[in-house]
């Protein structure tokens, strides 16, 4: 995980070591009662969003003259000074193109038939395949793929979609939140046990 510690250039701030020590030791409970490994699995940058310091370039040494000793010595973690070069070092979980299908609506609309909007989280979505819409189970035919506005034979994970469901099946039956699965579906709870942390409570 990259922390990133964002308006370092506030004026009440200006680069200051001590505010950005500050946030980290605020997060660090926190974070550990998520699981992480603060030392091998958590990496912190400071960084000005709005000027692009430590962005790509790294920040003029005379603005913050702690950090390129920071980072150097390997301080939190991170041996890079830049959001972008420290990205970019950062090895990606490969996904599995053949998993079960799931695809979570983000929105739909109607365009000579339903076309859902999501993302495949998982499998490969094709034209032609049929697949079963949660927690209706409403099975569908997939009549079309497009990926980036532009009409696919098949997408993989990650991708951002549209898919055309035919077969009957009318806006109003593809809901935002529904899955777009193959068979077997994921499966639909009435009920579930889950830990929720607040790192921080508004007054």
């Amino acid at each position: 995980m990259v922390v990133v510690i964002n308006k370092m250039d506030d004026p009440t701030v200006m680069w200051s070591k001590v505010r950005f020590d500050e946030c980290i030791s605020k997060l660090r409970p926190y974070l550990k009662s998520c699981g992480y490994i603060i030392k091998k699995e958590v990496k912190f940058l400071p960084i000005s969003g709005l000027g692009g310091a430590n962005v790509k370039d790294e920040v003029d040494a005379a603005v913050c003259p702690w950090w390129k000793k920071s980072y150097t010595n390997g301080d939190n973690n991170t041996s890079v000074g830049t959001l972008i070069g420290l990205l970019d070092t950062i090895e990606l979980k490969e996904r599995v193109p053949d998993a079960p299908v799931r695809i979570p609506v983000l929105g739909r609309y109607t365009d000579r038939g339903t076309i859902a909007m999501g993302k495949v989280e998982s499998g490969t979505i094709r034209a032609g395949m049929k697949v079963v819409l949660m927690p209706t189970r409403n099975e569908y035919k997939v009549e079309g793929v497009w990926a980036n506005e532009e009409p696919v034979l098949a997408a993989r994970p990650g991708e951002n979609v549209l898919v055309k469901l035919g077969g009957g099946c009318a806006v109003e039956d593809c809901q935002k939140g529904f899955v777009i699965c193959s068979k077997p579906p994921c499966r639909a709870v009435s009920k579930m046990i889950c830990d929720i942390a607040l790192l921080d409570m508004p007054d």
